[in-house]
């Protein structure tokens, strides 16, 4: 071996080693790790988490919110270990979401209480758990999909999660909906989207989904005791919500 041949060899020999080390990495990490950092990070986020009860103006000292944000947590995490490893984290994180909680019970004050930040905490610590998905899955191999995924089916689920972030969102004016009829108005219109999209084949069904989603949303909305809320951007909220329902739908047919 010549003396270029043996600079040469040494060059080369740390980037074999990275590769090797990197290889290793690979084998040792679970094929369904960034599910499993997704499920840890979130219920790590749910146990670190108060929930504010504003017609007390205070936080509630012993509540059922980490048990119910746990099984938002176990909802994503089932769901991410049947999807490919491409969607694994949006599924997840879209189906933790899903399933928070609107009300949580006071186990203290032995009462349910309704008018709680738990939805947009729960989501927060979705979202924990997705930051925390997307970071392992880049060193995962791809995994391809062992569940079976309704197009139109996921697009609903994802469009109602949508819903449900958004009224939980205030509006440039202050107001949230999430007291108001807007929850349940935008949760019907992903849910009429559903037949139209059955109907259509392809990615016409995403397509058809959001028109038929979006025709139903509601241009105004109102709280509890029917005052309609002039700043609440109903129909925009739920038009995104319909939209981002089929553009799941379509990475699910791709």
């Amino acid at each position: 071996m010549n003396h270029k041949s043996v600079a040469a060899f040494f060059l080369a020999v740390p980037l074999l080693v990275g590769a090797l080390g990197q290889a290793t990495e690979l084998q040792q990490l679970d094929p369904l790790a960034d599910c499993e950092a997704a499920s840890a990070g979130c219920r790590k986020a749910c146990a670190a988490t108060s929930v504010y009860d504003p017609d007390r103006d205070g936080y509630l000292k012993q509540s059922d919110f980490r048990a119910k944000c746990e099984l938002s947590c176990t909802a994503g995490m089932d769901s991410c270990q049947g999807q490919d490893s491409k969607l694994s984290c949006k599924t997840g994180y879209f189906h933790c979401t899903g399933s928070c909680p609107w009300s949580v019970t006071d186990t203290y004050a032995r009462m349910r209480v309704s008018h709680t930040n738990s939805f947009q905490q729960c989501s927060n610590a979705c979202l924990s758990g997705y930051n925390d998905c997307q970071t392992v899955q880049v060193k995962l191999p791809p995994r391809r999909r062992s569940a079976s995924f309704s197009s139109c089916g996921e697009a609903q689920g994802t469009c109602y999660a949508a819903c449900m972030g958004a009224a939980a969102v205030n509006t440039e004016h202050g107001t949230a909906t999430e007291d108001s009829n807007f929850p349940d108005l935008c949760a019907a219109a992903c849910a009429k989207g559903v037949p139209s999209c059955r109907a259509s084949s392809g990615t016409l069904q995403c397509d058809s989904f959001s028109q038929s989603c979006a025709a139903s949303c509601p241009p105004t909305v109102s709280d509890s005791d029917g005052n309609v809320l002039p700043a609440a951007n109903s129909l925009k909220r739920c038009t995104y919500a319909c939209q981002l329902g089929a553009s799941f739908c379509k990475a699910l047919l791709q």
